[in-house]
């Protein structure tokens, strides 16, 4: 969708799992990922970017949060 709530296909492949993407992190507070054959885009969520570095989770603990605060 485009600013003036215009659709396009960026890219469809003819697969009928649901599968999720990678979740992405682009802007503080911006979610976004696909399940199946939607994009999923949330705002607002009060989630900061990823932390810099090879282990933005904690230095890749399991308990780790991989955002900064």
């Amino acid at each position: 969708m485009d600013a003036d709530l215009r659709s396009r296909t960026l890219f469809a492949r003819d697969d009928d799992r649901a599968v999720m993407s990678r979740i992405l992190l682009p802007a503080p507070g911006l979610v976004v990922f696909s399940l199946a054959d939607e994009l999923l885009l949330f705002r607002d969520t009060g989630l900061a970017g990823l932390a810099d570095g090879p282990w933005p989770c904690g230095d890749g603990n399991p308990h780790g949060n991989p955002v900064l605060m």
